[in-house]
């Protein structure tokens, strides 16, 4: 598995826990994806500093091009993040504002958060194992979930008591961004030369 690879895993794991905070609004679970986000905070300040050291350091065309896919590899991951953050500061306004969810309004987002997760195990598995992507049907399907949660948000969203259902609405406008990057993460990997981020390592480790 490349680091790439182990990124979108770790990223994965922490899409699941911000919502499961959202869901279950147990502060173990808030804190735990608060962490997981500390952490991907430092390693995008330790990914800048490491690509403008590097860039400066280029001399054959090769490690040029490989610096690169990986520049280009790891800016695609951390689009992903900003939209999983997104989310992150919805589930910390909802908390500052004493906001809990209501059942209908708590079964779309488990019906929302379920997709995504099944559409980052379609773009994850293939690449840890070398196989050929294929999401479309599970992209269609998650568009299809949008549209529709979109649709029954539009008879709350006129309730002034329903203060979740404008939550919601913004869980399902960043899911949509996140969907997005994810379907781009995907495209990116059929452009992209099948190289590892080992491979990828060798080529500039002397960088």
């Amino acid at each position: 598995m490349g680091f790439s690879d182990s990124f979108l895993d770790f990223l994965q794991e922490t899409y699941n826990l911000v919502t499961l905070s959202i869901e279950s609004n147990y502060r173990s679970i808030f804190e735990a994806s608060a962490k997981r986000m500390e952490y991907i905070n430092f390693l995008e300040k330790e990914y800048v500093g490491y690509f403008a050291k590097a860039v400066t350091s280029v001399s054959h065309e090769r490690e040029s091009r490989e610096l690169l896919r990986l520049h280009t590899q790891f800016d695609y991951l951390f689009q992903i993040y900003d939209s999983i953050e997104d989310i992150f500061n919805t589930k910390k306004a909802m908390s500052k504002n004493y906001v809990e969810l209501k059942s209908d309004v708590l079964l779309m987002v488990r019906k929302l958060s379920s997709q995504t997760l099944a559409l980052f195990d379609d773009i994850r598995k293939p690449l840890m194992e070398g196989n050929q992507l294929d999401i479309a049907a599970r992209a269609n399907e998650l568009q299809g979930i949008l549209d529709e949660i979109n649709r029954d948000l539009l008879s709350l969203l006129t309730d002034p008591d329903r203060s979740d259902a404008g939550t919601l609405s913004n869980f399902v406008t960043y899911s949509r961004r996140l969907q997005d990057k994810l379907v781009n993460f995907a495209a990116l990997q059929d452009t992209e030369p099948m190289a590892s981020d080992e491979d990828g390592a060798k080529d500039v480790e002397s960088i």
